[in-house]
């Protein structure tokens, strides 16, 4: 066994120690996971999984669905719990479930998240608007939330348990260093308090955060959000991925003994409890292209124009939703492409030299933030860099040369982003923690991810890394499943224009007992699946379709 076999115990993992295949080095795989198997005649089991919500304060846009997306969404797993006769259901919100970063309250306070440690009362007070603000704002949902386990009992019959996981993701990672907004987010998004976690969960996610008795000296003191999740019995490994992109999560160097991490280095929990899981708690280049530049535009920019009573309802619905756009430096060409048939038609002429002004502003201030350097990627520092120094020289040119300039230069980082990659190859998924020894050779089968918010599926032949026990006992067909996101989107048309749809994407997990007619050589019958629904409503189109006959009627004017 390496040196991370101490992380081995019988609480991790039903099969013994002695058992266990050799695991790799370098603390690449830790089992801090109180779970293990309930065995074959285990209750029939579901567990779905959804991603990237991002539910906001609405004061840069709402990112939401709407209340009857919602009740669909319970009323389906309704459906299943009564259809296959349900006890036990898991919920699991895999990451970035709110959104702290993307408010204007950034923007207001001219204060950042970068800057916590400038002022720690004024960022707690800013964490604490915005979460009162997000669950105030989205009601209807966190109602159904909170009133999930007991709502299902009464309308399915079968169902005995149930259990809701919000994971840490990256857009959310600030409300763990604001325990009453973390507090008060518990209790009203899932009805839980402080006094409600068990002695188990509460040792268990200090386990996961390196210090078992992290949440136990203080019980006032809700848990973190988990970093990632395992159920043997689901075979699912499931985190938020923020750790495989470096520009969301942050490189420390090593130092005073401790060791240094950058997303090159892959999944090292070890290294991160050392860290005190500083990668992902920290502020992170992302964060400046979020809070710095998207929201501050939207923020300044809505507020400027309502100062100067000035009322294109056009553009604000294009602002209210340029959070939307995928990816994401359509939003900045939409916003452009905006201010140029604006300022060619001669309409509205003041709302273009609203937005042409903050859209410089807001991007000429985060190419000279010291933190948006100082927290950018190799391959990211010397672009950035360059781009500051061709806007300075393209300013005697004038606002067309330094937006379009602008422009070409967000696609370029587009093309650099972590979000842009549409595959895994093999040699990646090895590295996966689901996919590793300790996991794999123990039943697991499905490493799962959300962040980049494209829905992805890839099959991986890992028979090699095997122990012969193993091929005889379980399933040996290993999936990666990137779960997308749960929100609407707005995606550019072939030639020209943009068209509005919602995606939704649920993963789903039966474990059942097995049947007569559906034997399984492990007892039970097991499968999963996707459920992946594009929405066209018409709705949306005739929002678009506004939007086009008021873009004709300016440009023929």
């Amino acid at each position: 066994m390496s040196e991370n076999s101490e992380f081995l115990t019988k609480e991790d993992i039903s099969t013994p120690v002695a058992d266990q295949p050799n695991e790799p080095d370098s603390g690449s795989v830790i089992l801090s996971q109180a779970y293990k198997s309930a065995g074959p005649n285990r209750n029939n089991r579901l567990c779905v999984v959804i991603s990237d919500i991002h539910l906001t304060d609405g004061s840069v846009g709402i990112q939401n669905l709407s209340n009857k997306a919602w009740d669909d969404f319970f009323n389906k797993i309704e459906d299943t719990c009564r259809n296959k006769q349900i006890k036990e259901v898991h919920l699991i919100f895999d990451g970035d479930f709110i959104d702290l970063i993307r408010s204007g309250e950034w923007a207001d306070e001219n204060f950042y998240p970068w800057q916590r440690n400038d002022d720690g009362e004024l960022f707690n007070n800013i964490i604490n608007r915005i979460t009162r603000k997000i669950l105030e704002v989205h009601a209807y949902f966190f109602s159904l939330l909170r009133n999930f386990d007991s709502t299902i009992k009464d309308k399915c019959e079968s169902v005995e348990s149930t259990k809701t996981i919000i994971i840490l993701g990256n857009h959310d990672k600030e409300i763990l260093l604001v325990n009453d907004a973390l507090a008060y987010f518990y209790e009203q998004a899932l009805g839980r308090t402080a006094e409600s976690f068990t002695d188990g969960e509460r040792r268990h996610i200090g386990r996961m955060y390196g210090d078992k008795d992290m949440f136990l000296t203080d019980k006032s003191r809700v848990p973190y959000f988990p970093f990632y999740h395992a159920d043997k019995d689901f075979r699912l490994f499931t985190t938020h991925g923020q750790w495989r992109d470096s520009e969301n999560s942050v490189a420390v160097e090593a130092e005073g003994g401790k060791p240094g991490w950058s997303a090159d280095d892959g999944w090292q929990p070890q290294v991160w409890s050392q860290l005190n899981y500083r990668p992902f708690i920290e502020s992170c280049f992302g964060d400046t292209v979020a809070a710095g530049v998207l929201s501050t535009f939207i923020f300044k920019t809505k507020r400027e124009l309502a100062s100067k009573n000035i009322v294109v309802n056009r553009l604000n619905h294009i602002l209210d939703e340029l959070d939307l756009y995928r990816p994401s430096y359509l939003a900045v060409q939409r916003i452009i492409e905006e201010s140029k048939a604006m300022r060619k038609a001669k309409k509205d002429i003041a709302a273009v030299e609203v937005i042409e002004k903050n859209l410089m502003s807001c991007v000429v201030c985060w190419l000279s933030w010291d933190f948006t350097h100082q927290s950018a990627s190799k391959k990211l520092k010397f672009p950035l860099l360059f781009a500051r120094f061709i806007l300075k020289a393209l300013k005697i040119f004038g606002k067309k040369i330094e937006l379009s300039a602008i422009l070409w230069g967000m696609k370029g980082f587009a093309r650099l982003s972590h979000q842009r990659r549409s595959g895994v190859d093999l040699k990646k998924m090895r590295t996966f923690p689901g996919f590793q020894p300790p996991f794999s050779n123990n039943g697991f089968q499905i490493h799962g991810e959300g962040h980049t918010h494209n829905p992805l599926e890839e099959e991986a032949n890992l028979n090699s890394q095997l122990s012969e026990a193993t091929r005889v006992k379980y399933n040996t067909n290993f999936t990666y499943v990137n779960f997308g996101a749960w929100r609407d989107q707005i995606i550019a048309r072939k030639d020209k224009g943009y068209r509005r749809r919602g995606m939704l994407r649920t993963f789903n997990i039966l474990d059942l007992n097995a049947s007569d007619d559906a034997p399984n050589q492990l007892g039970r019958q097991f499968s999963f699946y996707t459920q992946d629904v594009a929405i066209w409503r018409d709705s949306l189109d005739r929002i678009e379709e506004k939007e086009t006959r008021e873009e004709a009627t300016q440009v023929n004017a």
